[in-house]
């Protein structure tokens, strides 16, 4: 949910979702995500927009998952909102669809 929610800024949902799809079939964790090279992520999320940023983002937070959670993402609203990127929208869709 976190990833979609990432990848859905100023972006239509019919993308988002084939963008995600792509992204999660090649890296369904946030370890996963961070073996894929930068380049084959940023081709995967490319359809969405503004991807190389998108990517940045997406990394940052995987780090902090593995790094701060044990490789969960938390259900706690500030901690969502600390993360690259994600905002008050994206955290409540995150913890209202996600948990």
């Amino acid at each position: 949910m976190l990833l979609s929610t990432s990848l859905s800024l100023r972006t239509k949902d019919k993308v988002t979702l084939a963008s995600s799809k792509a992204l999660l079939e090649r890296a369904p964790t946030s370890v996963d995500f961070l073996k894929l090279s930068t380049e084959e992520a940023e081709r995967l999320a490319f359809p969405a927009g503004f991807y190389r940023t998108k990517v940045a983002n997406l990394r940052k937070i995987a780090r902090i998952i593995i790094g701060k959670y044990g490789g969960e993402v938390p259900a706690d609203m500030e901690a969502l909102l600390a993360m690259p990127g994600v905002g008050r929208k994206a955290a409540n869709l995150v913890l209202y669809r996600g948990f």
